[in-house]
């Protein structure tokens, strides 16, 4: 048995145990509103045994990234659509009110559109009170280590067999 062929089991464990962990990192880091972003998170394993790989690859929704990055710039407005289908998702009554926006006998649709002009205007001035959230580089480089650390340790093993199997032959 070559040595990729033994591991390949460990590998696809390690995979859905990394997605995971990133799942419970965005959940930890707040990032949770309307379950977008953890539905994204997805991962695969391609054996390609011919060549002796193996491809994990992983993605999620790219937005997920932006809270992690240390400056995030705006130039100009925010798409305003997309940020009031956003806060509709989310629902209205989960933002704050204030004495000129109150939701009782209001239109929601009008609400969503002032919160939204609100957020746009107040991420393109540079005013913006959104602070990093580190939540994906770290653990994804601890669990990238580990897996390092278990495939040094499982290809030792592997060559200390077939040294062993070599020798009794």
């Amino acid at each position: 048995m070559e040595l990729i062929e033994s591991f390949t089991p460990d590998l696809l464990a390690w995979a859905r145990e990394f997605v995971q962990n990133r799942i419970r990192d965005a959940r930890a880091a707040g990032l949770v509103d309307t379950q977008e972003l953890l539905n994204s998170f997805a991962s695969t394993a391609v054996n390609q045994a011919a060549e002796s790989l193996i491809f994990i690859g992983f993605a999620f929704q790219e937005y997920g990234r932006y809270f992690d990055m240390k400056k995030v710039k705006y130039l100009g407005l925010l798409p305003l659509d997309e940020i009031q289908a956003w806060v509709i998702r989310k629902g209205v009554e989960r933002f704050k009110t204030t004495k000129s926006r109150t939701y009782k006998g209001a239109d929601k649709e009008k609400i969503a559109n002032q919160i939204a002009w609100g957020i746009s205007k107040s991420r393109s001035t540079g005013k913006s009170k959104l602070k990093r959230k580190p939540w994906y580089n770290t653990s994804k480089s601890r669990d990238i280590n580990r897996l390092i650390i278990d495939l040094i340790a499982h290809s030792g093993d592997f060559m200390t067999d077939s040294i062993k199997t070599e020798l009794k032959s």
